[in-house]
């Protein structure tokens, strides 16, 4: 089994932590994987990603860490035509911040932040949490690897981990 299909399972049968301190109840549900034709749909810039493929591949969608009653707080992985319609919006929306290889791969429950996968830039920048105000530069490093970001969203329960902690 691969390291991305580890992570789904557990994500899968995630339950939150009794004592945990979030008053939201978190849930995560995986949809089935998407058919080669169905990846097919997605953004041009996603095409070319073995690890996008093997992701939409193993899971068509995903709800991570939603807030069952609310609907106010969670990561929704896009399909890929979800993705390629989200993704052209925000070029269109943005030009000024979204790259042509950009990819619009999540959506943040409750607020307007994305998780956008982009390929031309490198190390921890190459999956990025865009702010709906703020400019490219301003935006989060939120990993190298689709793996480490759903590695880090587990460890931290989905709570997201790339923001500053108070002191």
């Amino acid at each position: 089994m691969s390291k991305l299909a580890d992570l789904l399972a557990v994500l899968e049968n995630w339950e939150q932590p009794l004592g945990s301190d979030n008053p939201l109840k978190l849930s995560c549900r995986i949809g089935p994987g998407a058919s080669d034709d169905e990846i097919t749909e997605a953004p041009v810039g996603a095409l070319s990603s073995e690890e996008l493929r093997s992701l939409w591949s193993a899971a068509r969608e995903a709800w991570l860490f939603e807030d069952t009653d609310y609907g106010q707080w969670g990561l929704h992985l896009l399909s890929p035509s979800d993705s390629a319609i989200r993704t052209e919006a925000e070029r269109s929306r943005r030009p000024e911040d979204m790259v042509a290889d950009d990819v619009v791969l999540g959506e943040f429950l409750g607020d307007s932040e994305l998780l956008v996968y982009a390929p031309s830039s490198i190390g921890e920048r190459r999956y990025l949490i865009a702010l709906p105000l703020d400019s490219r530069r301003d935006w989060f490093a939120a990993g190298t690897t689709v793996v480490e970001v759903l590695q880090k969203l587990i460890e931290a329960d989905g709570d997201k981990y790339w923001e500053p902690k108070p002191t």
